[in-house]
């Protein structure tokens, strides 16, 4: 909620992103004034809803990256670029 608040906020001094949405101000103000993450969860997701819908944000995901070999492939390691140097 605070990167929110710091980014995507009109006028903001690390606002970089360009986002001016007065809507999104709004409802960012009403989420920052409801300490229980339960009831803010709602206007939380119709703000990250906002951000993705109007192509601000892309919203990154993570993968597990498994490596499998055997003890006779020798000097066979996990490139960060899940290219194999065998």
């Amino acid at each position: 909620m605070q990167v929110y608040a710091f980014v995507y906020r009109p006028g903001e001094a690390w606002s970089d992103s360009g986002h001016t949405n007065p809507d999104f101000g709004t409802k960012l103000s009403e989420a920052m004034g409801i300490a229980d993450a339960d009831k803010r969860s709602d206007i939380m997701a119709n703000l990250k809803a906002m951000l993705q819908s109007s192509g601000t944000i892309i919203q990154p995901f993570w993968m597990g990256q498994y490596l499998h070999n055997v003890a006779e492939v020798k000097n066979f390691f996990g490139h960060k670029f899940r290219e194999m140097y065998l």
